[in-house]
């Protein structure tokens, strides 16, 4: 995690409590893992059932969503 995206890993290392942080990249790496295939697989699914119109929206409203938590203050 620390290479794929150093910024979130040091601001882990920041808020997180020690003895958790191990615990916090673990299911953090898993999420991203899970993710991936299950997000493709979704998209196409999408695409061949639906329309292509629907899973290019999907894909650009989860995009938004999680380009939107970059600007959640706590």
């Amino acid at each position: 995690m620390g290479q794929a995206n150093p910024k979130l890993m040091a601001s882990l290392l920041k808020v997180a409590d020690q003895s958790i942080v191990g615990s916090l990249g673990g299911i953090i790496n898993s999420l991203a893992t899970i993710s991936i295939p299950i997000g493709s697989v979704g998209l196409v699914l999408l695409d061949n059932i639906v329309s292509p119109e629907a899973a290019y929206l999907t894909a650009m409203g989860l995009l938004l969503a999680c380009g939107g938590c970059l600007f959640i203050r706590r």
